[in-house]
């Protein structure tokens, strides 16, 4: 570091801003140079992987989103380079590396991207990091070249948790986060749900407890509605694993909430939350019924919170996505392989395809950002054989085949019905007023690998 300040003849305690390409040129490469390979097959279907590095864990995409322009943004949880931090990276609509940005430590925890394509397409992300005992939630926005624009800290002063774990955006750029507070004084877990400006300023942070001692409320999943203006979270209420829904105005007010009453228990949580272009909302969460083997649960509400269909399939659903008048759902299965399963908004299966490689495939859970439809096509993010790895393919099913290490093709499968009934959900509402928020990012925060990438 102190090479930097000399050869910029600046003081050592001056602000370095690392998106200057003349300070990025003098950083050492950082261990494990990662690099970008592409691989391609048939026309419009390619994968990407993100290989190498020393770091002791392995890399896995967790999020993608794409821009107006096709653009590919996707979040690595940890990176495997050294540090193991969080890398945002940019590619374009052929799969080829644009940037990258790698976060500064080792606690940051990436968990959400969006793309805020009103707004000359900067990018926003959701995680998580520690400052010391203390846990941070944040939200980051950076521009197209990748650059910070700022960052927004949610805490509690000590080391009280806060947790986002998902993010989504509005038209008018605004972010919205949900995720999970511990509230020290009644021992208890809470939902909580933040919003900010396309500025970084807080517009609101609500949370929700039950009014039942000893049950909890966390959220883990959120979506936005642009016409009519609606904000949809979903998470778990009480130790049942009860599948929770939560509707918000704009203005972060309650237009209604409820959870799901079923007769087999739900485990590890509600997954991942989604809207089809009718304003219909699908919830996906891992069920684990009375004879112990672990199902998917899908359920689609109206707009106004009543269940039209639920579904249980054999398989862990990972993400959900909607494209047109169809919902996309990803799933993982004990042999190492993805599937990819295309409903109607009936609950019919159009098709479905599975996804295999030496080395095995899985895609992390959670979030809203797990899978992505945009045009005609599906981004997954996974991992293959300890690679971060984004699989894109037709919604239509087509260009079955080969593209190695992957295999993709065909399978029929089987889904199952499933009985529940929606109650009135019991909770409390409170603006938080202890949490706090810090916005401005100092542009050291964020490392640019731009310059460290090479192409393999």
């Amino acid at each position: 570091m102190q090479d930097v300040n000399v050869e910029l003849s600046q003081s050592s305690t001056g602000v370095v801003s690392l998106n200057d390409a003349n300070v990025r040129s003098l950083f050492e490469v950082l261990s494990g140079t990662i690099s970008l390979s592409d691989g391609y097959g048939k026309p419009s279907n390619w994968f990407s992987t993100i290989t190498g590095g020393t770091g002791s864990s392995s890399g896995a995409y967790s999020g993608v989103a794409v821009d107006s322009s096709g653009n590919i943004y996707g979040i690595i949880e940890n990176s495997g380079t050294g540090s193991n931090a969080g890398i945002l990276v940019k590619q374009n609509s052929s799969g080829s590396l644009e940037w990258a940005v790698q976060f500064p430590d080792s606690s940051f925890v990436l968990t959400g991207v969006v793309v805020d394509s009103m707004n000359n397409n900067d990018v926003v992300v959701s995680g998580n990091y520690y400052a010391g005992s203390t846990p941070i939630g944040f939200l980051a926005r950076f521009n197209s070249l990748g650059q910070g624009l700022w960052q927004t800290d949610f805490y509690i002063p000590g080391d009280h948790l806060v947790s986002l774990n998902s993010i989504a955006i509005d038209s008018a750029g605004s972010v919205y986060g949900a995720g999970v507070g511990f509230d020290t004084d009644d021992d208890e877990y809470y939902g909580l749900v933040v919003k900010c400006t396309s500025a970084g300023g807080l517009s609101f942070k609500n949370g929700y407890k039950s009014t039942t001692p000893g049950e909890f409320v966390s959220f883990a999943c959120v979506c936005v509605n642009n016409t009519p203006a609606a904000v949809y979270v979903g998470g778990t209420y009480s130790y049942y694993y009860n599948p929770l829904i939560l509707k918000m105005g704009f203005d972060g007010s309650e237009l209604g909430s409820g959870y799901i009453n079923e007769d087999f228990y739900i485990d590890y949580s509600v997954k991942s939350i989604a809207l089809d272009d009718f304003g219909s909302v699908y919830l996906s969460a891992t069920a684990l019924p009375v004879n112990g083997e672990t199902q998917g649960f899908l359920c689609k509400f109206t707009s106004g919170l009543s269940i039209d269909w639920s579904q249980l399939i054999p398989y862990v659903i990972t993400g959900i996505s909607s494209s047109g008048g169809s919902v996309n759902v990803s799933c993982n299965t004990s042999s190492d392989t993805i599937l990819f399963i295309k409903y109607t908004t009936g609950g019919s299966i159009f098709f479905a395809r599975s996804l295999s490689a030496l080395g095995g495939v899985y895609t992390p859970t959670g979030g809203g950002s797990r899978s992505y439809a945009y045009g005609n096509n599906f981004y997954i993010p996974m991992s293959n054989a300890d690679r971060p790895v984004i699989f894109k393919a037709p919604t239509d099913g087509s260009l079955i085949g080969t593209y190695t290490p992957f295999t993709y093709s065909a399978v029929s499968i089987g889904g199952g019905g499933a009985t529940g009934t929606m109650s009135s959900l019991s909770h409390t509402f409170s603006s938080i007023s202890t949490l706090s928020s810090a916005g401005g990012i100092p542009s050291v925060n964020f490392v640019s690998l731009t310059n460290l990438l090479t192409p393999m």
